[in-house]
This record gives structure tokens, C-alpha cells and sequence, in this order.
């Protein structure tokens, strides 16, 4: 197959560099981090593992998208794509996954709205029973899975639709090729419009996107007032609290402008029969990044991993006049 060099390349850089970056974020969460962050270190630890399992999906699967008239499609282009079965699994299993990151995100935010509102709640989350809180993000992540089995699996119709286009682009049979399909609607001879049930897994997408970004407004704004007004919090406990907000604030912003609302956008715009071609391979380019980006930017905006990093050991001392008149030099971070 011809992938795009551009694509590959940067497939190929998006997983080296997750699997280093997140590894290294690991060891920082284990040894590094702040001990008032509490059972939190547990859902920063997941998310940072979730980030490396699916940079070997993405590897293993090497997806390439294309988009003409009213169909769109993404086929397997790496280890596996002579694996018909194997390669139509790994599809929905990407896109589940790719799924799983948002609706992760969100149970961060719910965990931080819990932690900062309502503290009392966080011993329902103790220990193992912390995952309770994912359980609704994994549910939704099979459920797009699912769908896409049901919804995308790949047909004669579709395939003959796209061939040729994707014969010209990328040197590819179809109709050999694992892949999953979107086709939204034909119109006949006559002018009439028949629409087809890919169109649930549209709604399905769109529908776990749409719960999940609401629940981080919600429980984001509701942090950010509480941390305004909250009283009874010292000082250092409330600027980590303030720090773990806008760490993941930051986290969300950069997957949401550069993954789910292309994507949101790369699913709307067959509906109005609107060619994309290789160009809708963007917003896959930014999802093999994001793994590596997102472990860089809790590196960066924690301080006590910053420190690390930068190898910051600046530290003020404070002078203590001891009992028999000698002065003491005490360093804190």
C-alpha cells in the first residue's frame, strides 16, 4: 500500500515518542509527585498507560482516512492489512480507543470536580473501587466499537463506490483491503434520496462526544468557582488544586481543537456530499501526536515534574536563629 509519506512519518515519530514520553511521565508519577495529589496519581497513572496502548493500536493499524461524495473511510495500512478479519477488528478497536480518550478526559474532570466540590464523595473511589469511575467511559468506548462493526462493516456496494478513488490515491483494492465505511446516502436517477443506517454510527459518535464535552464544561466550571470562593482549603492545597485544573484544561484544549472537532467536522461534511480526499488523513496525523503531546504537557505544567526536567533546583533559605545564638540555613522548594 502507499500511504501518504507524510502520514507514515509522522505514525511512526507519534509512537516512538509516546512510548518514551509516557513511560517517563510514569516514572515521574511514581516517584515525583506531590503526595496531597492522593488517589489522583491513580487516574493520571491510567491515562498515561491508556496513551501507550493506543499509540500501539495506531501503529499496528497505520489508518489511513479518505472521504469523496457521501462516503467516508478508513482502511488499515499497516502489519495486519492482509488480515481481512483481524485488520476490520483492529479498526473498530482504533476507533474505540480513540473514543476512550475523550471520555477519559471527562472522568478526570469528574474526579476534580468531586475532589474540589465535594471531597467527602472521594471515599466511594477508594482503593479499588476507583474503577468505578472509568467503568461509564469504557462502556461508551465499546459501544463505539460496536457500532462500527455493525454500522461501517465493510460491503460490495461501498467498496465498488470508493475503488477507483482509492486505487488512484493509494494504489489499494477494497475489496482486499480491511477497512470500515460510512455511507450516508445515493441518490437515484430520478432525484431521490436513499439514506442507509451507516448513518447511527454518525449519531453514535457524535452523541459520545457531545455527553462527554459537556460534562467537562460543567465540571470545569464548576471547579474553577468553587477554587475561587473556597475558604476552608490552605493555601499550597489550593494552588495544587488550581495547577491540576489548568494542566487539564490544557489537556482537553489542545485534543479538542486538533482531533475532536476535525473529526466532528471530517463526519459532517460527507453529509453534504463534500470531497475531502488524502485530506481528511489531518486529524489522523494529530491523533498519533497527541499520545506524546499530552504526556509533555503534565511534564511541563506539574511543577514538581517540571523541576525535574529542568533540573530546577533553585531553593530560598531562610536564616533561623537557633536557642545559643547560631544561624541556621533551611531550604524548601
Amino acid at each position: 500500500m502507499v500511504a501518504p509519506i507524510f502520514l507514515r512519518v509522522f505514525q511512526y515519530f507519534g509512537f516512538i515518542a509516546s512510548e518514551i514520553f509516557n513511560m517517563f511521565l510514569i516514572w515521574l508519577i511514581l516517584t515525583k509527585i506531590n503526595r496531597k495529589i492522593g488517589s489522583y496519581k491513580n487516574v493520571m497513572l491510567l491515562f498515561a498507560i491508556y496513551s501507550m496502548i493506543y499509540a500501539v493500536i495506531e501503529i499496528c493499524a497505520q489508518p489511513v482516512m479518505h472521504s469523496k461524495g457521501t462516503i467516508f473511510i478508513l482502511f488499515v495500512d499497516g502489519f495486519f492489512k492482509d488480515y481481512m478479519n483481524f485488520g476490520i477488528f483492529l479498526c473498530c478497536l482504533y476507533i474505540g480507543t480513540f473514543g476512550l480518550c475523550i471520555s477519559l478526559l471527562a472522568c478526570h474532570f469528574v474526579y476534580r470536580f468531586l475532589a474540589v466540590c465535594h471531597p467527602s464523595a472521594l471515599t466511594y473511589l477508594e482503593g479499588p473501587k476507583l474503577i468505578l469511575l472509568f467503568i461509564p467511559s469504557f462502556i461508551l468506548a465499546c459501544t463505539w466499537s460496536i457500532s462500527g462493526y455493525i454500522f461501517a462493516y465493510p460491503t460490495d456496494l461501498k467498496s465498488s463506490l470508493l475503488n477507483e478513488s482509492i486505487s488512484e490515491n493509494y494504489g489499494v483494492n477494497l475489496f482486499e483491503t480491511p477497512h470500515l465505511s460510512l455511507l450516508y446516502y445515493l441518490i437515484d436517477e430520478h432525484g431521490g434520496i436513499e439514506i442507509y443506517p451507516d448513518c447511527a454510527l454518525f449519531l453514535v459518535a457524535q452523541s459520545i462526544m457531545s455527553t462527554c464535552l459537556i460534562t467537562m464544561v460543567f465540571c470545569g466550571i464548576k471547579c474553577h468557582k468553587a477554587l475561587q470562593g473556597v475558604s476552608n482549603m490552605s493555601k499550597r492545597t489550593k494552588n495544587l488544586n488550581k495547577q491540576l485544573l489548568l494542566t487539564l484544561v490544557v489537556q482537553t484544549l489542545v485534543p479538542l481543537c486538533t482531533m475532536f472537532t476535525p473529526v466532528g467536522i471530517l463526519f459532517f461534511l460527507p453529509i453534504f456530499s463534500i470531497d475531502l480526499g488524502t485530506w481528511a488523513n489531518a486529524p489522523g496525523i494529530f491523533a498519533g501526536l497527541y499520545p506524546a503531546l499530552d504526556a509533555l504537557i503534565v511534564i511541563f505544567m506539574i511543577r514538581d515534574f517540571r523541576n525535574v526536567i529542568l533540573c530546577n533546583s533553585r531553593k530560598r533559605k531562610i536564616n533561623i536563629s537557633s536557642s545559643d545564638g547560631r544561624s541556621q540555613n533551611t531550604s524548601f522548594q
